[in-house]
């Protein structure tokens, strides 16, 4: 992030009419950046291998550094003045600055929420132009003749449908409408500053002989109740509703793009997931003991794990026998334990949202442990073929709250058991002694 900083305050200080020295200068710390970037595409490549164009930002730098280096090596090798596609490449190397996005969470929440929206935005968009086409059609109708005056002039006017359209667009920003509107009720008591050569006075429904011959616009302005109606109507059709429409959209998307932002678990959560999960799988198959699933839901943090809080041993317990873990003869699968914490975190936003449970996409959940294999880096068929067949143990019925639960019954029955066993050699110790003390009495 340094390296993109710096290159965006080196590209910066090109000047118009600068010195050689400065023009060399640029040049080579230009060079110096293109290879940092081309440096670290490499390591990507080799620490993340076919997995590095998965992501859409390692697909953003490398169609940069790509376009980068063919323009240097077109300079280099041969000679070749590339012109304005040096400069575009420039330009798209500028475009890194937006790796920001990828360390700023609120950023990034802020863009999502305008790529998602942007079906809706794109009808709105259309519904506003449908408006303003109607309105600029009957502003023509309308005000086509008016004399050109101060705000009424040559960069806004309703001579013609283009630019009566970009006029009314312009008004929909709220810039001088009002201005524009007192033009249009141009009155002949007016009119000698802007028709000096038609004695100061405007003509009320010029005919087009009439207009021929002036060479410009000399008509009066319309009645000022009919002006007043077709802008206000305007401003309260496209302004008022029809912009405040795009921010209301933005708005409602922003707020259902936080909640997808808390009911999702990020790569960062998985990795971690992964991370404490090889602490208890320590000959990597993807298998821990039953009686590890406590021990390793303690130490995974929030939100998939319950580190951190004060929870007693039974409450733990209580915590892995809601999430309904498959059981594979006192053993438990990755697969099953990432799907089932991944279901538990989305299930709980989903209440505190005052969502029905049934509002959970139970489809996208199931393919969290499809993902798993990729957050671990198995990509190769071998490591597939070994999880699936992982995945394929064959294990009785039963869930692992269903298996600690006869346990601690098998337990509590032996310690039922034994009890009474060591009642029983206490009762015969007892009556072996009585035994004893009866007879040293008779003797």
């Amino acid at each position: 992030m340094a390296c993109i900083l710096a290159n965006t305050i080196v590209l910066s200080t090109q000047a118009y009419q600068q010195s050689d020295v400065m023009t060399s200068f640029q040049k080579y710390v230009n060079y110096v950046f293109a290879a940092i970037f081309t440096v670290e595409l490499f390591l990507k490549l080799l620490g993340h291998g076919q997995r590095y164009f998965l992501s859409r930002w390692n697909l953003f730098d490398f169609s940069v550094v790509l376009l980068t280096n063919t323009t240097i090596l077109l300079q280099i090798l041969g000679g070749a003045d590339v012109g304005s596609f040096a400069g575009l490449a420039r330009a798209i190397r500028l475009c890194l600055i937006f790796r920001i996005f990828q360390s700023a969470k609120g950023m990034q929440a802020l863009l999502s929420t305008v790529v998602v929206n942007l079906p809706s935005l794109a009808n709105i968009s259309l519904v506003l132009a449908l408006l303003l086409f109607i309105f600029s059609v009957m502003a023509m109708q309308l005000f086509a003749e008016v004399a050109l005056q101060e705000n009424l002039n040559g960069r806004a006017n309703f001579q013609t449908f283009a630019m009566s359209f970009l006029t009314l667009f312009r008004a929909c920003t709220g810039e001088a409408w009002n201005s524009i509107m007192a033009d249009c009720m141009l009155a002949p008591t007016d009119a000698a500053f802007y028709l000096p050569q038609e004695g100061g006075s405007c003509v009320m429904y010029p005919s087009f002989a009439q207009f021929n011959a002036a060479g410009e616009a000399i008509g009066c302005g319309r009645e000022p109740w009919l002006t007043y109606t077709f802008f206000l109507l305007f401003v309260l059709a496209a302004t008022m509703i029809m912009l405040n429409l795009f921010v209301a959209v933005i708005l409602e998307g922003f707020g259902d793009q936080q909640y997808e932002g808390e009911k999702s678990l990020t790569d960062d959560q998985f990795q971690l997931f992964c991370a404490r999960w090889l602490d208890f799988d320590l000959n990597a198959d993807y298998i821990i003991d039953g009686d590890s699933v406590v021990a390793f839901l303690r130490s995974l943090p929030p939100p998939m794990g319950v580190k951190g809080y004060a929870l007693s041993e039974r409450d733990a317990r209580k915590f892995a026998g809601r999430l309904d873990l498959p059981d594979h003869h006192g053993r438990v699968l990755f697969h099953d334990m990432c799907t089932a914490l991944a279901r538990n975190v989305y299930m709980n936003n989903a209440r505190r949202a005052g969502l029905d449970t049934e509002d959970v996409d139970a489809v996208s959940v199931d393919k969290l442990g499809d993902l798993a294999d990729t957050w671990l880096g198995m990509t190769d068929e071998k490591s597939k073929g070994r999880n699936s067949a992982v995945r394929n143990l064959d294990g009785e019925v039963f869930t692992w709250q269903d298996r600690m639960a006869a346990k601690a019954f098998q337990k509590m029955w032996a310690t039922t058991l034994a009890r009474r066993e060591a009642r029983k050699v206490v009762n015969d110790k007892r009556a072996a002694r009585q035994d004893t003390q009866s007879a040293d009495i008779a003797e």
